[in-house]
């Protein structure tokens, strides 16, 4: 068989904050109604500056490090020792002597559980006020964890460096960090973090503290470091202030669609869907935001978070079955038939059991079925959907009256699908005279009809009735619409179809260039039209057999379709075909076989598509292999389209005794 090439036909419409400056002193501080905390371990425990005369083997620094290697005192604990020494007077021999006998013993106590009490205080000759026991009972809670890690104070003043927070605060935060098991390296660096985040926002706090209630309260619970109260108190006033931002937000989206900007309006329903994600409404007004605007994969995002919100006494009534029917149409959207026909079942299901009010509804779900079936290649099926929805319609005319409309035109798709065209247009008319009555003459639905029409005519070799439907439909939209509007490119494009039918490529060529020129001007980079309108133009190129100009526009359609869609989508297979024919035509034949193949991955992915195209690129597949003299993968390829072609004719029918010539060739080819 010749290898056939699959033409896309376009239709109607496709498409820092300041800090909190520390207190200068501890009256200040007091002032500030905070209490005064001793310093961690990481700086220096006093403010006060020793001078240290001595140096070499009996520097401070190095009997704190010797101190250090042989008890394991920390080295600033033991420089606050030798500091009191100091200030007692004490000579550098004497100072350095009287510490490592303190520390000897103090370690010899094997205090782990918390401050040191009368008796040890004793063992160590310290009085209950001496500043060495606070510096030891500090050494202790840095060294002890949990519930026996007490907060240490610095008596008599003795600590002048000030964290400058509530000792509550100081435990909170400390035992906080103790949970995640640092390391002590990364628990100081955090623990100095956590301090200065917490002054931060103490700050912020205390500003709003006399006007604002909730800052007031969460301050407190701040203060008393219990961080989940404050935590629970900030966030509860944050989510109803999201709440009622979400609302406007959701007001403002709306008014946009309402004004036709939808691409303005997505923004704030993005904003309404993320402020209070909890609420389906938004979630649902976001993906109907971005199914319009063709974002197919996140608006099937948005639907299934909507559903999932609804209250449950929701889970079974319409609003449930209208977000099912949205999952359907988004996943169709997407090529996605099987997925689509599932949602759109569960939609039926619940409309079926509710009251008769649902009647309209449920029509609509059988065409949506009709659709998903037709688009899955189950035409049969699909026309099945289309009556049972008609015959509700029908039921009451006056109320249905454009829904009659509507379910023509999907019959008249369907057998057109089937290349049954004098029963599609037949279909197409009835549609048309319905709309006709419904909108006069100048209406875009009435111009659907005319390109619907035009299609058909076209198919059946009428090209001139052709041309002359699609010229109607073009005047049509040009009044209403102007030349910058999708709809007018669509059917400028289906004029070049036309001519294309009509062999004049030259003619054709042009009309899809211009196409192209407002679809550039009219929508983003990297939209599903501009791919169509490089397909199309790939398709001049072809009957031109100017094939390196053919790959190169069919290879950007692709591209787009990738970006768009993703691998697994019908749009690819048809890329790929395309591709492949232009390969075939170059007599790059390895090319074309690595193309078709991938086309048909795509179809065994999906487990859909239209098995025409189907027979379109196994028989193409077949003609590649032939070439490259693989007989064996050429007859493979060959049966295969057979198979396919055999559940649309009878046996004896021409197609399959073409396929059945052009298998026995290629055996004989194999003697």
């Amino acid at each position: 068989m010749i290898p056939r090439s699959t033409t896309t036909i376009t239709g109607e419409t496709k498409r820092k904050k300041k800090k909190r400056t520390l207190p200068k002193n501890s009256n200040d501080m007091r002032r500030s109604g905070l209490f005064i905390l001793c310093l961690f371990f990481s700086l220096p425990f006093f403010a006060q500056s020793i001078n240290q005369q001595t140096s070499g083997d009996q520097s401070p620094a190095v009997v704190a490090e010797n101190i250090r290697i042989t008890y394991g005192v920390p080295p600033n604990i033991t420089l606050e020792i030798i500091k009191v020494y100091e200030r007692a007077g004490s000579s550098p021999t004497q100072r350095n002597a009287a510490v490592r006998e303190l520390i000897k013993k103090y370690k010899a106590l094997g205090n782990k559980g918390g401050e040191l009490n009368k008796a040890q205080r004793a063992n160590l000759g310290l009085p209950a006020n001496s500043p060495l026991v606070s510096i030891l009972n500090y050494d202790l809670f840095l060294s002890t964890k949990g519930n026996q890690s007490p907060a240490i104070y610095a008596p008599g003043g003795y600590a002048e460096i000030w964290y400058g927070i509530p000792p509550e605060a100081f435990k909170g935060i400390w035992n906080l960090l103790e949970d995640k098991q640092l390391a002590l390296e990364d628990f100081e660096k955090r623990f100095q973090e956590q301090i200065e985040k917490y002054r931060q926002l103490e700050g912020e706090l205390a500003a709003r503290a006399d006007y604002d209630k909730i800052a007031a309260r969460a301050k407190e619970q701040l203060e008393r470091g219990d961080f989940a109260g404050a935590e629970r108190i900030l966030e509860e006033d944050v989510l109803r202030h999201n709440k009622e931002s979400a609302y406007r937000n959701y007001q403002v989206g709306t008014v946009k669609e309402l004004n036709l900007k939808p691409r303005e309006a997505t923004e704030f329903f993005m904003l309404a869907a993320l402020l209070d994600k909890q609420n389906p409404e938004y979630t649902l007004a976001y993906g109907q935001n971005l199914l319009q605007l063709g974002d197919y994969k996140n608006a099937a995002g948005q639907f299934e978070l909507s559903l999932g919100n609804l209250p449950a006494e929701q889970s079974q009534g319409e609003a449930a079955a209208r977000r099912y029917n949205q999952l359907g149409d988004t996943y169709r959207s997407l090529g996605q038939y099987d997925q689509a026909i599932y949602y759109h079942e569960q939609a039926l299901n619940i409309l079926l059991g509710l009251d008769q009010e649902s009647e309209f509804r449920i029509a609509n779900n059988y065409n949506n079925l009709g659709l998903a079936y037709v688009g899955k290649g189950e035409i049969n099926r699909g026309i099945d959907y289309y009556q049972q929805a008609l015959e509700i319609y029908q039921k009451n005319p006056e109320a249905f009256y454009p829904q009659i409309a509507i379910g023509y035109n999907n019959l008249g798709s369907a057998y057109s699908y089937r290349q049954d065209f004098p029963q599609a247009l037949e279909y197409y008319e009835f549609a048309l005279k319905v709309l006709q009555d419904i909108f006069g003459e100048d209406h875009p639905a009435v111009a659907t009809s005319y390109n619907n029409i035009g299609f058909v005519y076209g198919n059946m070799q009428q090209l001139e009735r052709s041309l002359e439907y699609f010229e109607r439909a073009l005047n049509i939209l040009q009044n209403i619409y102007g030349e910058l509007h999708p709809n007018f490119a669509r059917t400028y494009g289906n004029l070049g179809v036309a001519y294309a039918y009509k062999g004049d490529t030259d003619l054709a060529l042009e009309y899809y260039r211009k196409v192209l020129d407002i679809d550039l001007r009219i929508f983003p980079d990297g939209h599903p039209d501009i791919a169509d309108d490089h397909t199309n133009i790939g398709q001049a190129y072809l009957d031109k057999k100017d094939f390196p100009a053919a790959i190169d526009h069919f290879q950007q359609a692709l591209a787009i379709d990738l970006q768009f869609n993703g691998p697994h989508h019908l749009r690819i297979a048809r890329d790929q075909s395309n591709l492949g024919f232009a390969f075939l035509g170059q007599q790059s034949y390895e090319r074309a076989v690595e193309s078709y193949q991938q086309a048909i991955e795509v179809y065994k992915q999906l487990t859909q598509g239209d098995p025409q195209k189907l027979v379109t690129i196994f028989n193409n597949l077949g003609a590649a292999y032939a070439k490259l003299r693989n007989f064996p993968k050429a007859i493979e390829a060959l049966e295969n389209a057979k198979s396919l072609v055999s559940e649309f004719f009878p046996a004896g029918h021409p197609y399959l005794q073409q396929f059945n010539r052009d298998i026995q060739y290629l055996r004989d080819q194999m003697k």
